[in-house]
């Protein structure tokens, strides 16, 4: 018992925030003149993922774009995030979700940059998808992201242009193997500039949330006929550097 009053004591004299739980971390950044990288997951606060990232229609967008993924390309799009990029966050709580809210947590988390945007709202594209690294990257906080036309990525008329003709070349091209980009350049709400490399573009159709061959045969059978339309289109991107 005198051995217990003993600790209990040296702990309340320390006056230590390293002994409280929830007490401030220390800035491991302050004064290292590192630069930050809009891809690196421990710059970016993940301990708590925004409603917004998993609000039902999120969820449901970001299930739109996994179930064309499959259409387009052929392959589970949380399986290539989990192939090509880190996911750091809580995967006791992921692996309790049902498989779409998991989908838009991993989708969220993950180190790759995701955006997409709709032809639902306007006669232009507007963006209505970042996860976080794409957030990050191009400088917008979600609010205004999604009510954003995606030709303010780019910083000129000319490269207006030069982006519509690939987004119409994706439109025109469904279902082709091509869909990887390089040295792509584009804008931060700041206006610095960012090189996109392993840029993979793809269309968003009004599908169900399902995986049943039957019914990916099928709808991808429409799409190459010309039946069903795309709705919107999504990316997600390898690299992004600051130039």
């Amino acid at each position: 018992m005198a051995a217990g009053y003993f600790l209990l004591a040296f702990l309340l004299s320390c006056n230590s925030d390293a002994f409280l739980i929830g007490g401030p971390s220390p800035d491991l950044n302050r004064g290292t003149g590192r630069s930050f990288n809009p891809l690196r997951m421990s710059d970016i606060d993940i301990d708590d993922l925004e409603h917004y990232f998993i609000s039902d229609s999120t969820v449901a967008w970001v299930q739109k774009m996994a179930t064309s993924y499959l259409i387009e390309r052929g392959e589970s799009l949380i399986e290539v995030i989990t192939r090509e990029g880190s996911c750091v966050g809580d995967d006791a709580s992921c692996q309790r979700d049902d498989e779409r809210l998991r989908l838009a947590r991993t989708c969220a988390r993950t180190n790759l940059a995701i955006g997409s945007h709709d032809f639902l709202r306007s006669d232009e594209a507007i963006y209505c998808y970042g996860n976080k690294s794409f957030l990050t990257g191009f400088g917008y906080d979600w609010a205004e992201f999604v009510e954003l036309p995606s030709r303010k990525c780019v910083a000129s008329d000319k490269d207006v242009v030069e982006r519509q003709k690939l987004l119409d070349l994706r439109l025109n091209a469904v279902c082709s193997d091509d869909d990887l980009y390089n040295n792509l350049i584009r804008v931060r709400k700041d206006g610095g500039r960012l090189l996109l490399t392993g840029v993979h573009l793809w269309n968003v159709y009004d599908v169900e949330d399902t995986t049943e061959d039957c019914y990916i045969i099928k709808k991808r059978a429409e799409v190459e006929d010309g039946m069903l339309k795309a709705i919107g289109q999504a990316v997600w991107i390898k690299n992004v550097e600051f130039l």
